[in-house]
């Protein structure tokens, strides 16, 4: 009796999916690539810079542009 109720149910959800098949798609291609822990010092900084620019934004000011160690290095 139960097991009936569930078949239905889920029967009635499969209705209900919100993924188009492009966003399973590139989900399915995310699940494989592995996360890098690049350490403390790193996250941290992302997260100081990050809030430096959302500042900026929020201020009206013109943001730096992004200085990584690619562009650091064609000065």
């Amino acid at each position: 009796m139960e097991d009936q109720i569930l078949y239905k149910a889920a029967e009635k959800l499969k209705g209900y999916s919100s993924k188009s098949n492009d966003e399973l798609l590139s989900n399915q291609m995310l699940v494989g690539i592995p996360e890098v822990d690049l350490g403390l010092n790193v996250r941290m900084n992302n997260i100081i810079e990050t809030e430096k620019k959302k500042s900026e934004i929020l201020l009206g000011k013109k943001p730096d542009p992004v200085v990584t160690k690619a562009t650091r290095s064609k000065r």
